[in-house]
């Protein structure tokens, strides 16, 4: 087996006297950035012919991209400098779809209501102080899960969405026949695209409430009784996680107890199962809603991710004691590899990376890596027949006091590059070190 050698820790201080700019004018100092290396251990030329590409932003509005090379123990670098274009923005945005079960927003209609409830009423009673928690079960006021959903678009301002409550009232009275309520019907009816996806992820989460969905408000007040702050617990928790490609995307609702366990409750069998929707335009394709994949019963994601090329929909998954890694062709959902990877333990955690990251890498051979409890890195490569073997099992602390652990935090600007039996980590930003945006870390 190939060792992997923690070998470089490269800090590159980034001088940034551009930084001057106004609304009027900006700096023609602006792509003047220098780059100074500082090695803390290994040897650099094991970095020789590696490039990382970075791109930073201001308020969509300024954007900077600079490419570092490695080179004979020395860095080149080159800066880009545009501002104010807005084509430029959707690069330095992702697309995403949120959604979450906001219990606190029916408590909060019901205290802010114009018309006597018993929610109002035991509101005031914790103002005042005579009671500690107000505490209400959801099931009594609604039938659905009330959802709150927002979507984004990389070339949009802003996200947009709104309580599904909403927009199901609205639906109904307009458009009554259910038959009618296609893009056709709603565009007849004056509503808009955005709505439209809105309503189909709605017919997919409508669940109705069939267990207990506890809402639960504690107040602080000051000696006046002057109301400071507003503790509110959620139970169960709604969170979704997302996962943007090229010309589709990955969703799943996650629906976890206060133990951060995921449950399983009733009238909401099969919501938490792997979604796609496809990208034609630039737009968000509504009709194109469909299940991905299935989670079994006794199966639990730890992490998911796509290959660079779009190609591979890959899961780290724990089933019984046991991890697996599971490949499935994006396009079809087809089944191509299923490959065990270790023991699981309580609490494990694990995070799935590739060469594609947020700053982009030249010349990496295609790869996936495992970073176990960020103490064990794994790395699985293709061999003649197409099927990913470990070409790299050790652990990121090595005898000689390195230690790479700190740098599989999955910070925001992380780049991974696998070449020659080495894998290098890039990190743009690393709070371990106490350093911002203007530091890089390597490892390799």
């Amino acid at each position: 087996m190939k060792k992997i050698l923690i070998a470089a820790l490269i800090v590159l201080s980034l001088s940034a006297s551009m930084f001057a700019c106004s609304s009027v004018s900006i700096s023609n100092e602006k792509d003047k950035l220098s780059y100074t290396l500082k090695t803390n251990y290994g040897d650099v030329s094991e970095l020789n012919g590696v490039k990382i590409s970075l791109k930073n932003g201001i308020d969509n509005t300024l954007f900077w991209e600079s490419d570092v090379e490695f080179s004979q123990g020395e860095i080149k670098s080159s800066t880009d400098f545009e501002s104010f274009l807005r084509e430029k923005i959707a690069e330095y945005r992702n697309r995403f779809i949120s959604m979450s079960s906001d219990g606190a927003w029916v408590l909060w209609n019901m205290v802010e209501s114009d018309t006597d409830n018993p929610v109002k009423r035991e509101y005031e009673k914790l103002r005042a102080g005579e009671i500690n928690e107000l505490e209400i079960n959801i099931k009594d006021y609604r039938e659905y899960y009330p959802l709150d959903i927002s979507i984004s678009m990389p070339d949009r301002d802003s996200s947009w969405g709104m309580n599904l409550d909403d927009l199901i009232d609205r639906v109904e009275e307009r458009i009554p026949d259910e038959s009618k309520r296609t893009l056709e019907g709603f565009t007849e009816e004056k509503f808009s695209k955005s709505e439209y996806l809105l309503y189909k992820i709605m017919e997919l989460y409508r669940m109705p409430i069939l267990d207990d969905y506890i809402i639960k408000l504690r107040v602080g007040t000051d000696s006046r009784g002057r109301v400071l702050s507003n503790d509110i617990v959620n139970t169960p928790y709604f969170w979704t996680d997302y996962i943007d490609g090229k010309d589709r995307d990955f969703f799943r609702m996650m629906i976890v107890g206060s133990d951060g366990e995921r449950v399983e409750l009733q009238g909401t069998e099969g919501k938490q199962d792997i979604y796609s929707i496809d990208i034609k335009d630039g737009e968000y394709d509504a009709d194109s809603i469909r299940k991905f994949y299935e989670i079994g019963a006794s199966e639990e994601i730890k992490d998911a991710g796509l290959s660079s090329d779009y190609s591979e929909f890959r899961m780290v998954i724990s089933e019984g004691d046991e991890i697996y890694l599971v490949i499935l062709d994006a396009e079809t959902g087809e089944l191509k590899q299923r490959e065990y990877i270790c023991k699981d333990e309580k609490d494990m955690y694990l995070d799935l990376f590739s060469k594609n990251g947020a700053m982009t890498e030249a010349d990496s051979e295609e790869f996936i890596g495992i970073s176990v409890q960020d103490e064990r890195i794994i790395i699985l490569t293709k061999n003649p027949e197409g099927k990913y073997i470990r070409s790299i099992d050790v652990p990121v602390s090595g005898k000689d006091g390195t230690d790479a652990s700190q740098l599989l935090a999955g910070y925001s600007q992380t780049a991974y590059i696998y070449k020659d039996g080495k894998l290098g980590i890039c990190v743009n930003y690393d709070k371990y070190f106490g350093d911002g945006y203007d530091t890089i870390h390597v490892a390799i």
